[in-house]
């Protein structure tokens, strides 16, 4: 008798897990599991919304405004080499740099450190330098500004609005930034009034790192009583593609230049020229009459014209397509 309810209890345990079984089967034939459970239909899923790290970066790129940008550096005590009101604006162009989304082009940060002769005494100084990493790293564009001004001047023209084009190129390039044909770096230079020695010092380690590369420099945009743009002589062989495709983008847009030879303009775009380098100053005619002194402020310059000359730049980068207008 306990033999047969044994057989008994048995038979009735197959029965319920054949019953189990049978119940997991899907309707396509399959056997559920985690590893093949069907996916929900569209309706089932909810479509994602954006990313907070999404929204905080667009709200930060919309807080960095050309007026704010030129107020502080124009504020500041004197930006010469060396001084604590130069180290002040490198500490803030770096800042921006990561707001804007820019990566450090050295591992140690934004700083790009050199030594330089100041009143006879070898001082560290910093240019700061950010990038954007391309399709293509084997070719480059270089966008540059120098950061540094002169003593008793509040260097407005001469150079916050090159220090404001070039973070608005920038800020305007990082919505597409994943989009970019090449790498695109941004070199804010020191030692640029004491014949650039930042760039000189930047441009004999870079040289070599890109098969392809060009540079655009601003210095000196946007004053009220700038007149046209300087852009380099068509005789210039180093320089001749980048000229004249840049031309061909400032007439479509409407934008007055004339002609002059590069060496005529005295800025870092000559340390890229002196390496073999294609480079373009952006900079303007009348300029020199008020640099470099007391009368060198914010007033005088208008900041739509620093917007829209950034803008152009941000757009020839981009149609550029990779296009290194090598000579």
């Amino acid at each position: 008798m306990k033999q047969l309810k044994c057989i008994l209890s048995i038979l009735l345990c197959i029965c319920l897990l054949a019953g189990c079984a049978q119940n997991a089967v899907n309707t396509d034939g399959s056997t559920a599991s985690p590893l093949n459970s069907p996916e929900p239909s569209p309706t089932e899923t909810t479509a994602p919304s954006t990313s907070t790290g999404q929204s905080e970066n667009q709200n930060e790129l919309a807080n960095i405004k050309t007026q704010d940008i030129l107020t502080f550096l124009t504020e500041l005590e004197d930006r010469v080499t060396g001084s604590e009101a130069n180290a002040s604006a490198c500490d803030y162009i770096a800042e921006l740099y990561e707001k804007i989304g820019l990566l450090p082009y050295v591992k140690d940060g934004y700083p790009w450190e050199y030594t330089q002769q100041i009143d006879g005494e070898s001082v560290s100084v910093n240019n700061v330098v950010g990038y954007f990493k391309g399709k293509d790293s084997k070719r480059a564009a270089v966008i540059s500004c120098h950061l540094d001004a002169v003593a008793g001047s509040p260097g407005a023209v001469d150079n916050a609005s090159g220090v404001a084009a070039l973070l608005q190129t920038a800020a305007k390039l990082s919505a597409d930034k994943n989009a970019l044909e090449t790498d695109v770096i941004f070199c804010a230079f020191n030692g640029e009034e004491q014949f650039f020695l930042g760039s000189i010092a930047f441009v004999e380690e870079f040289k070599g790192s890109y098969e392809q590369v060009y540079n655009i420099n601003y210095d000196c945009v946007g004053a009220t009583y700038g007149g046209d743009y300087m852009l380099g002589a068509s005789s210039d062989e180093v320089g001749y593609k980048l000229n004249m495709a840049v031309r061909k983008v400032f007439d479509d847009c409407d934008i007055g230049y004339s002609e002059f030879p590069v060496s005529s303009v005295r800025s870092d775009h000559l340390s890229f020229h002196n390496a073999g380098i294609p480079n373009i100053t952006l900079t303007q005619i009348n300029v020199l009459s008020q640099n470099h002194s007391p009368q060198d402020t914010i007033d005088r310059l208008d900041k739509g014209l620093i917007d829209e000359l950034s803008g152009v730049v941000a757009d020839f980068i981009v149609s550029s397509k990779g296009e290194a207008y090598a000579p």
